[in-house]
């Protein structure tokens, strides 16, 4: 990875870090919720699905 890209990364990266808190000091709880559980989502899809081949890692339909 170029070094501009990881940099672009990990500032977004922090971004989706901080969204929730800004959400908060903005004083709207449901939108820091709603950040949130994206960016959750997010890491379970590209960072915990599929760990183990028989698909242990998966989530429960």
């Amino acid at each position: 990875m170029a070094l501009h890209a990881e940099t672009a990364f990990g500032a977004k990266a922090a971004a989706t870090r901080i969204a929730p808190l800004q959400e908060l000091r903005a004083g709207d709880a449901q939108a820091a919720v709603e950040v949130s559980r994206r960016h959750v989502d997010v890491l379970h899809r590209t960072m915990f699905m599929g760990l183990t081949e028989d698909g242990a890692g998966d989530a429960p339909a």
